[in-house]
């Protein structure tokens, strides 16, 4: 048994936090659930420090406003607050989740049922990678119970707040495993090589997130027994990744349910939603999965194995480990990858995986809009119209995005309606239809405002968010950022 609390600390949470939520996954989740005794006042964890491996135990509570900890085996208190924070996705800010619902009303349903839920994470990336050659074709409770047995042999007792809690055994320990029952030997010989892995410097969180979404789960490939969905996981899950969606048959097929696209929605309509959940694709994930598991999004749960044989999952699965948003590609690799944006060019916009238009033809259509623009103003001047009212008249036909007000689907109807070349036409046409110079007005500032728009590169719009439009998406998504972790010694 390890020494008692020497330090605490306190996490404020950024945005919406359910402790209680938190608690209830910590409970039901097969990697962590041995840390659950029933009660989250306190809950006690123990694991290896990122980094040196130290065995850690922290007793948590939480008092209204704040997570406070109390930490038995180590001072770094610094390192201790920052991967507790990490767990429970704490050291992301959240005040931008719930705008996710208003873009996406069903997605705001979850959000509802669910207030406060954010992903609860494995400890470390080692323990992930642990987990995932524990876990390979056997049932999650199996697994559950053989990483008991485990820990029991190698792991670490410690004693916090009154209680006890055992840490997951540091690559050094996990290293010397032979064997041990209910585990095969090929998981074994896996087993250490996670453990060389991780003292290798392999399973840094730190180094796994600065390597990014793409060279990040590669580099863990190297492990054996470590496939893509693995990979995927160890990186989203075991480093606390908030902005990537995973190209995971269970996820896409939980996307599929709630707005009733079937279990394998295809690579462009996957986009169509997932594009719009940035920065918080792997929460927006999380919640789906929450909501299956508890029978909120009904049709999947029980159909799992179904979900992830058939053939499309198995294919998508193999080419990529995940939906990528901006990436950079090798040579025909988006003809392999059968969901996500992996097609998108390094700097395109999420708008361009809706269909957007990109290059020379975005330029020249551009360029038509500055030509329309002229034209409409000329014709508004030869028929008469008022100069000065000319600029109020050009901007009052954007009382079209009223539209908006009813959600993105019903704004775009409108928006779209208004703002394309046939309206503006078809009045003149009507226009010319009964000699009335009055309707030749309108005919005429519709064709100069849609022009001013097509100039400014503002495009005809996807019913998924306002900025999603034909010509890209507007503005830039906005990233994650870190939230303010308030640490006290003691």
């Amino acid at each position: 048994m390890r020494q008692k609390e020497t330090a605490t600390f306190a996490l404020t949470p950024s945005g919406p936090f359910s402790w209680e939520a938190a608690c209830d996954v910590v409970a039901h989740f097969g990697p962590i659930s041995r840390h659950w005794s029933g009660s989250g006042n306190p809950l006690r964890i123990a694991f290896p420090l990122d980094g040196s491996f130290a065995p850690v135990a922290v007793a948590l509570r939480w008092d209204g406003t704040r997570l406070v900890g109390k930490i038995a085996g180590s001072q770094a208190i610094d390192a201790v607050a920052s991967q507790v924070a990490r767990l429970f996705s704490l050291d992301i800010d959240g005040t931008g989740f719930d705008e996710l619902g208003r873009r996406d009303p069903a997605l705001g349903r979850l959000i509802s049922a669910f207030p406060g839920l954010r992903p609860v994470c494995f400890t470390s990336p080692y323990e992930c990678a642990a987990w995932a050659i524990l876990s390979q074709r056997i049932s999650m409770r199996q697994a559950a119970t053989t990483q008991g047995r485990l820990i029991e042999r190698l792991g670490t007792r410690l004693e916090v707040d009154g209680g006890e809690a055992w840490a997951f055994p540091s690559p050094e320990r996990l290293a010397l495993l032979d064997e041990l029952p209910g585990l095969a030997q090929l998981k074994a010989v896996r087993l250490r090589a996670v453990a060389n892995a991780a003292l290798e410097g392999l399973l840094g969180a730190e180094r796994l997130r600065e390597l990014g979404p793409v060279k990040g789960p590669e580099s863990v490939r190297v492990i054996p027994g470590i496939g893509p969905f693995w990979a995927s996981g160890i990186y989203l899950r075991g480093c606390g990744i908030a902005d990537e969606f995973p190209d995971e048959p269970l996820s896409l097929a939980a996307l599929g349910a709630l707005h009733g696209l079937g279990d394998h929605p295809d690579r462009r309509t996957a986009a169509f939603y997932t594009d719009q959940y940035r920065p918080y694709g792997m929460w927006v994930s999380f919640l789906l999965r929450v909501a299956v598991n508890r029978g909120v999004i009904p049709g999947v749960a029980g159909r799992e194995g179904e979900i992830r044989n058939a053939p499309t999952a198995q294919a998508t699965t193999t080419a990529s480990p995940r939906i990528r948003h901006g990436s950079s590609f090798r040579a025909g690799e988006a003809a392999a990858i059968a969901v996500g944006t992996a097609g998108r060019q390094e700097g395109a916009s999420p708008g361009d995986a809706l269909g957007a238009v990109t290059g020379m033809p975005k330029m020249l259509l551009r360029a038509e809009g500055v030509v329309a623009l002229a034209a409409g103003a000329g014709l508004y001047l030869q028929l008469g119209g008022a100069p000065i009212a000319f600029v109020p008249l050009l901007f009052a036909v954007d009382v079209s995005m009223v539209g908006y007000l009813g959600g993105p689907r019903s704004g775009a109807l409108i928006y779209n309606l208004v703002h394309n070349w046939a309206a503006g036409v078809a009045v003149l046409a009507l226009a010319w239809w009964l000699g009335s110079p009055a309707i030749g007005l309108v005919g005429a500032i519709l064709v100069a405002h849609t022009g001013m728009d097509r100039a400014a590169g503002y495009g005809l719009k996807y019913p998924t968010a306002f900025a999603d439009t034909h010509l890209g998406r507007l503005g830039r998504a906005r990233r994650p950022t870190q939230a303010p972790v308030t640490i006290r010694g003691s």
